[in-house]
């Protein structure tokens, strides 16, 4: 007998790994490890669900104890990560 897999697409995808569509196609873009998206016709895209449970599960068993699980921003490079906002202190005015 052959073996169904199921496809799932990007919203579902993400909310099976727990995380924004917008990271998801971040790590698809930048995590040579991630599982590869399939284009199905110019406007859907799936993800194989067995191969991102897999992955999920291969980054859970690979992380040493007391590490975080998903990138931070101070690992991310400097040119990536968010400047600082300096916000100007209210001023106020004496009657």
């Amino acid at each position: 007998m052959s073996q169904v897999r199921t496809s799932s697409r990007p919203r579902q995808a993400a909310e099976l790994l727990g995380i924004s569509r917008a990271t998801l196609w971040r790590w698809v873009a930048t995590r040579h490890d991630f599982p590869r998206a399939r284009r199905l016709s110019a406007r859907c895209t799936v993800f194989d669900s067995a191969e991102l449970i897999a992955w999920r599960d291969a980054q859970a068993k690979s992380t040493t104890a007391g590490a975080d699980r998903w990138p931070t921003r101070k690992s991310l490079p400097a040119a990536h990560r968010p400047r600082p906002t300096s916000r100007p202190q209210p001023t106020r005015s004496t009657p």
